[in-house]
C-alpha cells in the first residue's frame, strides 16, 4: 500500500508526492499536482499497473530511478 504526503521545510514543492512498493522497493516521486485527489488517483494507477503485473513508468527525477530501470524499461517495451 502507498501513500500521498507534501514535503515539509522552507523551498518544498506544493505538489503532493507519491511513495509506493515495485520489487520490494519503496519508490518516491512527484504526483506533479496540487489536487489531493488527483495524487490519489495516480497512486491508485501505479499500484493496479503493479498489481496487474505491468510495467510502470516513472517521471522523471523520482527518487531510486536508475540507469538498469531505464534499460529494463526498453527491453521490457
Amino acid at each position: 500500500m502507498g501513500s500521498v504526503f507534501r514535503q515539509k521545510g522552507k523551498g518544498k514543492s506544493s505538489n503532493w508526492m507519491i511513495q509506493y512498493y515495485a520489487n520490494g522497493k519503496a519508490i518516491i516521486e512527484s504526483s506533479r499536482t496540487k489536487d489531493h485527489k488527483v495524487a490519489k488517483g495516480i497512486l491508485a494507477a501505479k499500484e493496479a499497473a503493479i498489481a496487474n503485473g505491468e510495467p510502470i513508468v516513472r517521471t522523471a527525477g523520482s527518487h531510486a530511478y536508475t540507469f538498469e530501470d531505464a534499460t529494463a524499461a526498453i527491453v521490457n517495451d
